[in-house]
């Protein structure tokens, strides 16, 4: 599975218009491996929209890309509101719980999504992929109210990850952060493995979240 991350800072003067547009793309639900998309403000930065897409193969997304990415665009009349734009790719290596329907959970049953992307030392990607299947993984899927979650790897960048987290409500994941969060570092020691560490959340805008129609 293929994850489009996309992180728009958009103009102030903009922003109803940007929240309007993004609408327009529901029509993604009819394109072939499109597996859904989902999105929200940042609570950090109110002017910066982040948007996920999920895709079953980098052969459907680039066809995507080719062959209908700029229609839509176009049409929707989004480009003119915002200034900058920042986009990339991972590619799904492990679901958590274990579950083959986890979009659908993501789609359907949260709120609140936590993201994080790892820029980690040469040396120790190993050692924080292992303690990603056995301490955060493990830890993230038996904390009360987490719908579900993926961790992937960058298409472009051998030591950089995603790690995506759907939670009922922020409530939920605020007892995760307080309760959860500080014995997991702890156990892991991700510090020690990463450069570089940053973190969005955001509460999901229901109008921008799109469910396919197409069977894959």
């Amino acid at each position: 599975m293929i994850i489009k991350s996309i992180s728009c800072k958009v103009k102030e003067e903009h922003k109803d218009k940007f929240y309007t547009d993004q609408q327009k793309w529901e029509v993604l639900n009819g394109v072939k491996g499109f597996l859904g998309q989902f999105g929200g403000w940042s609570q950090t930065d109110k002017l910066k929209a982040c948007i996920y897409s999920f895709w079953v193969s980098e052969q459907h997304y680039n066809f995507f890309m080719k062959e209908v990415h700029d229609t839509i665009f176009i049409n929707s009349g989004q480009g003119k509101t915002y200034y900058s734009i920042n986009v990339q790719l991972f590619i799904e290596k492990i679901a958590f719980p274990s579950n083959k329907y986890i979009i659908n959970q993501l789609l359907s049953d949260t709120e609140f999504m936590r993201i994080a992307t790892v820029q980690v030392k040469d040396e120790k990607v190993k050692h924080f992929e292992e303690m990603q299947r056995n301490v955060w993984n493990i830890g993230m899927s038996n904390a009360e109210g987490m719908q579900g979650g993926m961790f992937a790897s960058s298409i472009k960048e051998d030591n950089s990850f995603l790690v995506l987290s759907g939670w009922k409500n922020e409530g939920f994941h605020q007892s995760y952060v307080d309760n959860i969060l500080p014995e997991l570092l702890r156990r892991s020691n991700a510090k020690m493995d990463a450069l570089i560490i940053e973190g969005e959340q955001f509460k999901l805008e229901e109008t921008w979240s799109v469910i396919p129609q197409l069977k894959i």
